[in-house]
């Protein structure tokens, strides 16, 4: 390979010095440790087995309803046009070269090593994923009705400095969803579940920290949990997503692909369906060369590369939530803590007066 890096971007004409394709067990596993992946619709796939780009029509239906009159005319016939989007598998990956050096894989079974290999690859490759299509998501170009802020004021933000709130701003993680919830049953979102079971349809991905703050903010107020009843709780739900649970009917993912926002930045997550976003990854591939076939030296040699595609297909169903944010300063506000009681000072004792002489 070209490139002496543990991952990064792949000329997608590299792939063909690839030899040997890796089994579906290697593309399942990806997708289990990829947040994004579980998130997204990835029913356009299987088109592009073959394939390198694929259109996908969205349709735009001019619909009107309105009381007939019998006998009257039926009017001219509305045309219908449609959007073309169109998915590409025009984002690269590379993991390797991984090499073990010859004594250390006499001291272990082969197989077992490359079984780790593959999985340590198949780990590397879902971060690169979700930290590609977590960059993708935030750089789209969002419509007034498909955003919106909580939080403004002084007091009523979040800081960037852990404990992460100031004031009352401890509240607009969980106001956010509310907000939300009242923003996707005005949209009639009918999708598929987001993440399993039958109940919840819109997702809500945001960053560890927003996420501690929602728990601090439901210890405060005694928020709780959407209860889910055995046909809901769906094992995937633990097996697919850091799925953290069910709040407003809005299922918290949590995903490390967020970063902390720099001084005066604004806190952001997203919601969305599973219909929002398309996603395809395709089989990856990989070389393998003991080490009498290693130009490098006497080492075990493995890489891996493949290529994948992400696409927003419904943008009405992608949604960027603000959390207005300040510096970490003393603003005047009420911290919800409790400062610790100090204990009291001691009093010295009392000087005794001197006795008056006999």
């Amino acid at each position: 390979m070209a490139k002496d890096t543990e991952i990064g971007a792949l000329d997608p004409t590299q792939v063909n010095e690839l030899m040997v394709a890796f089994s579906r067990q290697t593309t399942i596993e990806l997708y289990r440790s990829s947040v994004w992946a579980a998130l997204m619709n990835r029913s356009f796939e299987q088109d592009l087995a073959n394939a390198r780009s694929l259109v996908i029509q969205d349709p735009k239906f001019a619909t009107s309803v309105k009381a007939r009159t019998r006998g009257s005319d039926w009017g001219t016939a509305q045309g219908i046009t449609a959007d073309q989007i169109t998915l590409t598998l025009d984002q690269a990956y590379e993991v390797g070269p991984i090499k073990i050096a010859y004594e250390d894989i006499r001291q272990s079974p082969r197989i077992g090593w490359l079984d780790r290999a593959r999985r340590d690859g198949a780990l590397k490759t879902a971060t690169y994923i979700d930290d590609n299509v977590t960059a993708f998501v935030a750089g789209l170009a969002y419509a007034a009705d498909d955003k919106y802020t909580v939080g403004s004021g002084t007091t009523n933000t979040l800081t960037i400095a852990y404990p992460y709130y100031k004031g009352t701003g401890y509240t607009l993680v969980a106001e956010s969803l509310r907000r939300g919830a009242l923003h996707w049953y005005r949209k009639n979102a009918i999708d598929a579940p987001s993440v399993g079971g039958a109940a919840g349809r819109v997702f809500a991905i945001m960053s560890p920290e927003l996420y501690s703050v929602l728990l601090y903010d439901m210890e405060q107020r005694n928020l709780h949990w959407d209860q889910l009843t055995d046909a809901t709780f769906d094992m995937r739900l633990r097996s697919m997503v850091p799925w953290t649970g069910r709040l407003y009917g809005i299922d918290v993912i949590v995903s490390n692909a967020f970063a902390v926002p720099g001084s005066g930045k604004d806190w952001k997550f997203y919601m969305g369906t599973r219909q929002a976003l398309a996603l395809a990854i395709d089989q990856p591939v990989s070389s393998y060369f003991p080490p009498e076939r290693n130009p490098d030296g006497p080492s075990h040699q493995m890489n891996e590369a493949g290529l994948f595609g992400r696409q927003l297909i419904n943008k009405v169903l992608l949604t960027e939530v603000t959390i207005a944010t300040e510096d970490s300063v003393d603003v005047g506000g009420d911290d919800p803590v409790p400062a610790a009681k100090k204990a009291p000072a001691k009093k010295a004792p009392a000087k005794k007066a001197p006795a008056a002489a006999a």
